[in-house]
């Protein structure tokens, strides 16, 4: 094998492309080599030839009315294998021998509105080439690029590059990032988005939506302000009445500071204890909407019992039938027994709805002492609900007793009947952290909470 001639020609779809042919005693054809940008590739088809560096196709062509034909190969060398070294490249023929598999035509070059491209890694579509890039395509023509993590870029003024997916190029070619249904420059280290909306810095740590008449920036102290009846409140204030209330922690519930007051960090207290028909007082806090009682009833009525008849009462408060809990005096006047929907509004405003909520709704009102400390799940007592282990009682035979002593489980009536014999309860656990709603015999002995009317 060795070279007969090399021929030259100019395309418009690709940098450079050479044209020789290799001969040997049986044929003589011509080959196509074309060199583009940053690569080397071409068309073949009947051999196609692979280097470690780059991928080289030659291919048959017997009509190009553009080659130039030259008889001087000053320009190619001949390798002891047979090949040529065209441009620094090494390019080798076939051989005689090679086999119809090996002479596939599944390489060859198409064309594309009178251009040529390389499948599988360039496409036509409507007349346009576009090239690969991860899942989709791009086109250079179009100023596109493969960007990284196989993005299709866009080029945006003279630097700038977006992706059209969730970007736009705005005026003097600045790339704008959609936030919600706005554009915004995501460069400006004074704007961020945040919750679909676009805010602007003030000071060195706080943000505001500017767009929002009843914010502002106090920008000499950077404290962003909202507007309270003809006055500016700050953020970790709420607007009551016309005035700013100082929030109680993180908590978002809105209150009457006439009413209640914040203790605590985090825990909303009524500022007037609650009491019973003996004169005993309760604390009670808000959480959300509702007004509960801080501690389990311990108002002594028919039905009512302590734990083994002792000074428990004192910790734990009584244990109830559900007749006595729902007899109309047993809670304060003005309070009554929670429903079922009231005890999951409960459960909803201090964990969350559904079964995530359920699933840590006791450890975070359980009271942070009283409970068996070698159970694994301690109660932190975030919205001063403090929840105790009563335990229950029941009575088999005409005998009473309890079934499990205090300190490993807390039980609550509802007001809800199942039907005539049962009626629904909640319940925390010790050793959960989970908060449920089974039904129980009504004759047994839970706890009681009384909730504001």
């Amino acid at each position: 094998m060795k070279p007969n001639r090399i021929l030259f020609a100019a395309s418009a779809s690709l940098a450079t492309m050479l044209i020789f042919s290799c001969g040997n005693h049986d044929h003589e054809e011509p080959w196509i080599l074309s060199l583009s940008s940053g690569s080397v590739a071409g068309l073949s088809s009947s051999s196609s030839v692979r280097s470690s560096s780059s991928r080289v196709i030659l291919s048959s062509s017997s009509e190009d009315e553009n080659l130039y034909s030259s008889s001087e190969d000053e320009n190619l060398s001949s390798s002891s294998d047979g090949g040529l070294v065209a441009c620094g490249l090494y390019v080798a023929c076939p051989s005689s021998s090679s086999s119809a598999e090996e002479t596939s035509s599944s390489s060859s070059l198409a064309q594309c509105g009178g251009k040529l491209y390389i499948p599988p890694d360039e496409r036509c579509e409507n007349g346009v080439i576009e090239t690969k890039c991860g899942i989709g395509w791009f086109v250079a023509a179009a100023n596109q690029k493969c960007g990284e993590n196989d993005v299709v870029m866009t080029k945006c003024g003279e630097d700038g590059w977006y992706n059209a997916a969730n970007q736009e190029c705005g005026e003097n070619g600045v790339v704008m990032t959609k936030c919600g249904n706005l554009l915004y420059d995501k460069s400006d280290v004074n704007l961020r988005c945040h919750n679909s909306v676009i805010e602007t810095k003030c000071g060195e740590d706080s943000w505001y939506d500017a767009t929002d008449e009843e914010l502002k920036c106090k920008s000499k102290s950077g404290v962003v302000k909202t507007k309270c009846g003809k006055g500016w409140i700050t953020l970790d204030q709420f607007c009551f009445e016309g005035s700013g209330v100082d929030k109680c922690g993180l908590r978002k519930e809105e209150f009457d500071p006439a009413l209640y007051e914040c203790r605590d960090y985090s825990k909303i207290y009524l500022k007037s204890k609650v009491k019973d028909a003996a004169n005993k007082a309760y604390e009670a806090v808000l959480i959300g909407k509702q007004t509960w009682m801080a501690e389990n009833l311990n108002y002594n009525v028919s039905g009512s019992k302590c734990y083994n008849n002792s000074a428990s009462c004192d910790i734990y408060g009584r244990l109830y039938d559900w007749n006595a809990a729902k007899n109309g005096s047993t809670c304060p006047s003005g309070w009554h027994i929670p429903s079922n929907a009231e005890w999951d509004e409960l459960m909803s405003a201090v964990a969350g709805t559904g079964i995530a909520g359920a699933g840590i709704a006791g450890t975070l009102l359980k009271a942070a002492e009283h409970w068996d400390a070698t159970r694994p799940y301690v109660g932190t007592d975030d919205y001063g609900f403090s929840a105790l282990p009563g335990s229950y009682g029941k009575e088999e035979d005409g005998d009473f007793y309890f079934s499990v002593k205090p300190g490993s489980t807390g039980n609550w009536w509802s007001a809800d009947a199942r039907n005539s014999n049962n009626a629904y309860y909640w319940y925390i656990e010790a050793n959960d952290s989970g908060m449920y709603n089974p039904s129980g015999s009504k004759s047994l002995l839970f706890s009681v909470r009384c909730v504001k009317d």
